[in-house]
């Protein structure tokens, strides 16, 4: 008597990883609106040279978002009633500066960021250079724990695996960064770093898995 058999298969991957991304935001405020858009441009402009300065490409920079917004304060009239008030026109540039996982480069960047004039916030992360492999990886290895688990319950149940029916797979996105981060704002840097200090970080493993569910014919 025919039947089918539907398992669902795991794979799981350890990553060490191999790369460094510093993301920065950097906010230009000026009421005039040419004038904050030229001091964007020259803060921009120091952040290639900073990066040039420690061995990186100017290549290295990616812009991830660029926004001009107007802001506002609450300030109180003559009648003590609060008021938005104009301040200026911020520029927003949200950049992205991906090298290899050197600590020495990272050090020497933080160190060179802290000394310069553009105020920024930043965000330190740990990934892989690769980011394609490791989900065709996953993949493979969710497929063969599949076959592997259906091969024992067909067995066991004295039957005899055929042809796979179906395969689905409800594709998500992978995280391929490492559960250690750490933020540093741009006070911090110039408290941290201002005598050249040194951050010896050791990332852990960027731990991944995925699943696939296939059903088979049995007999």
């Amino acid at each position: 008597m025919s039947g089918r058999l539907k398992v669902k298969g795991m794979g799981r991957l350890s990553l060490k990883p191999d790369s460094i991304i510093i993301d920065l935001r950097i906010d230009t405020v000026d009421k005039d609106y040419g004038k904050a858009m030229k001091e964007s441009s020259i803060k921009l402009e120091s952040l290639y040279k900073q990066t040039e300065q420690v061995g990186l490409d100017k290549n290295s920079v990616k812009m991830n978002d660029f926004s001009v917004s107007s802001r506002y304060e609450n300030k109180k009239d003559a009648d003590g009633n609060y008021i938005k008030v104009f301040s200026g026109f911020c520029v927003t540039h949200q950049l992205k500066i991906e090298f290899a996982n050197d600590m020495t480069v990272l050090n020497k960047l933080l160190y060179v960021l802290s000394q310069g004039k553009t105020e920024c916030d930043l965000n330190i992360s740990f990934t892989v250079k690769d980011k394609e492999s490791p989900k065709s990886q996953l993949l493979k290895a969710a497929v063969k724990d599949a076959g592997d688990k259906a091969n024992v319950i067909a067995s066991a149940a004295g039957k005899t695996l055929k042809d796979i029916v179906s395969i689905d797979y409800g594709a998500e996105g992978i995280n391929l960064i490492s559960p250690t981060r750490f933020n540093v704002r741009e006070a911090m840097v110039r408290g941290a770093y201002a005598d050249n200090g040194y951050a010896d970080i050791n990332p852990d493993d960027i731990v991944l898995s995925d699943t696939v569910t296939i059903e088979w014919e049995i007999e």
